[in-house]
């Protein structure tokens, strides 16, 4: 009888150890289910509010360098890391040449001497013509430095990437290849830490969006084949 008490004892021991552990378990279960939620709601939450920074900050800027210094057009092909070993533009250099041919331009001139006036007019309009372009520049690098916030929360998954894909995908891309010059002069190699997460949403994103394409020209042609054979 000693025994057979001992013995359930000992059942109700290990019985009781294993309820104990499937509390704990369920409750670890629950905890981890709950944070999960709590996770995807404050991911949600942090998508829709990054989202409203890319609309108001850059979706509305229509202008872009390639358009401003008038330079080829973004190749895929050309530029995959966006570096200035890809392509090779020094902006600074660019503005820095403009503003000393304009100083030759003005030593030239003679004080009072109305023959000049129709390039001292010429030489008003190149000074405001590069104001404009620099005022340009700085709206495109906040924008650009925008995107990068934007970036980051998606690709360190603090904004839900989902939500945000099939948001903004398309604009953003197209942002990016109409501002390559900005990341290639920015960006000595592809490690560089310039841009990283834009650069490395960009290249999921862009990929994404080609396959996805793909996809839909190939199901636009499944739909016409089957068509063709009811006629």
């Amino acid at each position: 009888e000693l025994i057979t008490y001992l013995s359930s004892l000992s059942y109700i021991s290990n019985f009781g150890l294993f309820i104990v552990t499937l509390f704990a378990l369920e409750s670890i279960f629950s905890s981890k289910n709950h944070s999960d939620k709590h996770f995807q709601r404050e991911s949600s939450k942090s998508a829709i509010q990054n989202i409203g920074r890319f609309k108001s900050k850059v979706m509305g800027m229509k202008s872009s360098l390639v358009e401003l210094i008038n330079v080829e057009s973004f190749d895929k092909t050309k530029i995959i890391n966006f570096t200035q070993t890809e392509y090779k533009f020094d902006i600074e250099k660019h503005y820095l040449k403009k503003i000393e041919d304009l100083s030759k331009k003005i030593e030239t001139l003679h004080d009072g001497d109305s023959a000049d006036n129709k390039d001292r007019k010429n030489i008003d309009l190149e000074i405001n013509q590069i104001k404009k372009e620099i005022s340009i520049f700085n709206e495109i690098q906040n924008a650009v430095n925008e995107l990068e916030i934007f970036s980051s929360a998606i690709v360190n998954r603090v904004a839900d990437e989902n939500i945000s894909f099939q948001l903004c995908s398309k604009i953003f891309c197209e942002f990016v290849e109409k501002n390559y010059l900005h990341y290639c002069f920015s960006r000595k190699t592809k490690d560089s830490l310039e841009y990283k997460n834009t650069v490395t949403l960009y290249t999921k994103w862009s990929k994404e969006l080609t396959e996805y394409s793909y996809t839909l020209e190939m199901n636009d042609i499944s739909k016409k084949l089957e068509d063709l054979k009811k006629i």
